[in-house]
């Protein structure tokens, strides 16, 4: 992927691609999103590196991807685990609905985290399976992860955001 997909997707807060020595953060955020599985990493890089050599059809559809992965499943679920820590020896100054809710939060970012996962492996196995021809077809492939996943990778897992946000709020209250 370094020299493939990497070269042109930029990753937010860097805006360096993720091929840039200085972009070693976003590279590794990726990674972990998929728990540092080579294999997977290599085969969503494959599918990756198609996509993105389809200029013509392929949109934001890499960048989508990527983000998923890094800025909404990894980035984000990492400040909300730093936040925690940040305030963890003052939680008993929270009220129970509170705590209960901090305790909901963390669960739906965790949730999302393994729906990211979901899809990463459903979009490999389809790609194995050959399924309507996606292995052979950048076109192809493209339009069936925009049908199959697209609403997943663009407003599902980036609901983390909003998560965070609100865990956030809870969380000011005891300053």
């Amino acid at each position: 992927m370094k020299n493939g997909v990497f070269k042109i997707v930029i990753g937010n807060p860097s805006q360096k691609a993720y091929n840039d020595p200085k972009s070693q953060e976003n590279r590794r955020q990726f990674y972990s999103s998929l728990n540092y599985d080579e294999d997977k990493i290599r085969q969503l890089g494959i599918i990756l590196n198609q996509i993105t050599s389809d200029s013509a059809n392929r949109g934001q559809l890499h960048v989508d991807i990527t983000n998923a992965g890094r800025a909404y499943s990894q980035f984000l679920f990492e400040r909300a685990i730093d936040k925690l820590k940040e305030y963890q020896n003052r939680f008993d100054l929270l009220n129970f609905r509170d705590l209960i809710t901090v305790k909901i939060k963390l669960k739906s970012i965790a949730q999302l985290r393994l729906l990211w996962q979901d899809t990463v492996n459903n979009i490999i196995r389809d790609y194995e399976n050959d399924v309507i021809g996606i292995k052979t077809d950048s076109q192809k492939l493209i339009e069936h992860i925009r049908k199959q996943y697209g609403d997943v990778l663009k407003n599902k897992i980036p609901k983390i955001g909003i998560i965070l946000g609100d865990l956030n709020k809870i969380l000011k209250e005891l300053n």
